[in-house]
């Protein structure tokens, strides 16, 4: 009870000062309001005084009448609740005037009820403070002004000086004409200049180039303003248009508000020139100033919309290039998302391919086991065809992709891949029929690359052909072109889907097991791959049922072949078998690791493992292998880093540096030549690969005995 007793004087206190802070805040917020009341009248007043020193058809009539626009933008800032400063300013204004309390209050009604009524329908159809935002909104804004608010004070303010005898009913129409005009007048040139410079929710500044660009610029304006309009042009001339390049300037350079201020400098210098007598529009005598405001109106509203379709373009530029930017970054992270997928699934992929090759060597592997191992490495190397087929497509629909051309026998393309596709073509009991032209047909390109479209396509006609069906491939020459085709027995394709077959994610009808497989890419990625290599593709098929035929043309090669420069050829150099070698395996997978150092030790090498950077480098130091089998992605050290303090220990025989990794994009190949690697092999990789390499590499002092 004493601790609750003890509280409440403290929470009194705090009720107090809060009330005290609320008290001062709300004080304050009236002062602010009373100040800004205070600068509304004094504004309309002066500018009300200014505007009917131009009066010449009354003392109270005028075509200049800035406080039109003065009350409708400090309307639609502040809201309706300004309406009685705008009642006093005019009061005022007439009272001080010419006219009798009855009028003066009526004028100040009209001019009153024309702000609450044109703010309003601004804020509700034209987009209140950002009523000058679009084209479409400037249209509505000078609809308003012209057409619905500014009438009514035209129509009070006559029949208040008619009624009152300041004015005679005869004159009314010309009354209300001028009236009506300084009004629309002053509500289109000066409630832009407001509401642009007061209005926007943060004052754009200039840098030091746009302030200097400003000053010629309004310098400009000026300039051209004084000598039209203080008589240095001839009067017989209509070159009022000569101070439109200014105005135009600053609307396309700057923006809205520099241009409505362009206009207001010009309205200025021509008012003040026909006042004094001279200008192009002094023979006009008393419509002088009303067709000098039309004009400058009718350029306001010009400028306002020019000014406002250019921001717009501008903005949509600014949306384009952060929607570039978007897409730019996000096909950034979909790259580094897919070499990073490839990289995860490629390592156990590689782990599983090494483990099945030591399989199928052991002498204790029975038949029915060696059935599974050879299951295994199907669908191992149809899922890696997958996950090749995946990181390829977004290569090259994205244009990352570029080719390592030279001299390819075509034939020894279709040897390659029908090696590759031979387990599939035979675990469907397809009969394969090859028909290649006896003499050899050279074309300028990239092996590997074409080895690949042929793999997709043999793939394909497996994939899409019923069991026990029948493949053909023929290579011909054709009007200096070579010709590859594919045809199968198959299904066929439907002739709706024939235009889109080489679509990315396209595919014919499937079943509900799916047993072709695939993911509607391969056709995609040869189709990309045959047009960098200037060719075509072409699919044809008579229909579902019908079996279908893919037609390759590439440009015939016109060089001559020459042994050092051929790539793929049937009598390539095949090196005999070297000696045992040192190796040194380094990769974090241990799986991996180990089952590649147990089939390199079957074949009498001595091999050395390590499973990070750092251990490997000590063990290089001491162990000087031969061949250096790396992985990139390692703990503690990256491949490429390895490969380059492994280079600075390297001796008068410089060992074989092999990446053998899941990271395959052209950027990861360029990397590894710049490490000082010798070659490059994306995973899953055969081991008969790595024999390859190992056979080819020359005698060494090192070489196991």
């Amino acid at each position: 009870m004493c601790s609750c007793s003890r509280s409440v004087p403290g929470s009194a206190k705090f009720l107090f000062v809060s009330k005290e802070l609320d008290a001062e805040s709300a004080k304050e917020t009236e002062l602010h309001r009373a100040a800004r009341y205070a600068v509304v009248v004094a504004l309309y007043f002066a500018a009300g005084k200014a505007g009917l020193q131009f009066a010449s058809v009354n003392s109270s009539v005028t075509a200049i009448w800035p406080p039109t626009g003065i009350a409708l933008a400090a309307l639609t800032l502040f809201g309706l609740g300004m309406w009685p400063a705008i009642l006093l300013g005019a009061f005022l204004v007439n009272i001080s005037t010419a006219g009798t309390t009855l009028t003066s209050i009526g004028i100040a009604c009209g001019n009153t009820l024309e702000a609450v009524v044109g703010a309003y329908l601004v804020s509700r159809y034209a987009g209140g403070k950002q009523v000058f935002r679009s084209a479409q909104s400037v249209f509505r804004f000078a609809t308003i002004a012209g057409l619905c608010a500014t009438p009514i004070s035209a129509t009070i303010g006559v029949s208040s000086l008619v009624l009152g005898g300041l004015a005679d009913w005869t004159s009314s129409w010309t009354l209300w004409a001028t009236w009506w005009l300084g009004d629309t007048t002053g509500a289109i040139i000066v409630t832009p200049l407001a509401l642009l410079w007061y209005g926007t929710s943060s004052v754009k500044l200039w840098n030091s180039p746009q302030r200097a660009e400003a000053i010629l610029m309004f310098g400009t304006i000026i300039a051209t303003g004084l000598w039209f309009y203080t008589g240095a042009t001839p009067n017989d001339f209509p070159l009022g248009f000569l101070c439109l390049p200014g105005v135009v300037w600053a609307a396309f350079r700057f923006g809205q508000r520099e241009a409505v201020t362009g206009v207001a400098f010009l309205n200025i210098i021509g008012m003040y020139a026909t006042l004094h007598g001279v200008g192009p529009w002094v023979r006009l005598q008393n419509n002088a100033m009303l067709v000098l405001e039309s004009y400058m109106a009718t350029i306001s509203l010009v400028m306002l919309t020019m000014a406002a379709l250019v921001d717009t373009q501008r903005q949509l530029n600014e949306s384009d290039r952060s929607a570039r930017e978007d897409a730019e970054s996000a096909n950034r992270a979909k790259d580094e998302f897919l070499a990073m997928l490839s990289h995860e699934l490629r390592n156990p992929l590689a782990a599983i391919t090494t483990a099945t090759s030591v399989l199928r060597e052991s002498p204790k592997t029975d038949a029915s086991s060696r059935h599974a191992v050879d299951v295994l490495s199907r669908q191992t190397r149809h899922l890696a065809h997958l996950v090749n087929d995946l990181l390829d497509v977004s290569r090259v629909t994205s244009g990352k992709l570029t080719l390592s051309r030279e001299l390819v026998e075509l034939s020894v393309v279709v040897a390659r891949a029908v090696e590759s596709c031979k387990p599939l073509i035979d675990s469907r009991s397809h009969k394969l029929e090859l028909d290649l032209d006896e003499d050899p047909i050279w074309v300028n390109g990239d092996l590997t690359r074409l080895s690949q479209v042929m793999l997709n396509l043999l793939t394909n006609a497996a994939k899409y052909t019923p069991m026990g069906g029948t493949i053909s491939v023929q290579l011909r020459r054709e009007n200096g072109l070579a010709v590859l085709s594919v045809r199968d027995s198959g299904e066929g394709i439907p002739p709706h889907l024939l235009p889109r077959i080489f679509d990315l994610f396209v595919q014919g009808a499937r079943t509900l097991d799916r047993s072709e497989g695939g993911m509607g890419l391969g056709l995609t990625v040869a189709q990309r791959l045959v047009h960098m290599h200037d060719g075509t593709i072409e699919a044809r098929s008579a229909g579902a049922g019908q079996g279908s035929e893919f037609i390759v043309k590439l440009p015939l090669s016109t060089q001559q072949p020459f042994p050092a420069r051929v790539a793929g050829h049937a009598t390539e150099q095949m090196y005999p078998k070297g000696p045992p070698r040192r190796v040194l395996v380094v990769d974090d997978n241990a799986d991996t690791a180990d089952s590649l150092a147990t089939l390199l030790r079957r074949d009498g090498n001595e091999v050395r493992v390590a499973y990070d950077g750092p251990s490997a480098l000590e063990l290089a130091t001491e162990y000087k292998p031969d061949v250096g089998l790396l992985d990139i992605g390692l703990p503690g050290m990256s491949g490429y880093e390895l490969a380059r303090e492994l280079r600075k220990i390297d001796g008068e025989n410089p060992m074989l540096l092999i990446a053998i990794t899941g990271y395959g994009r052209e950027e990861d190949f360029r990397e590894s030549r710049q490490a000082g690697f010798d070659r490059h092999l994306v995973k899953p990789v055969s081991f008969e690969r790595v024999e390859q390499l190992l056979t080819a590499l020359p005698s060494a002092p090192s070489a196991v005995s």
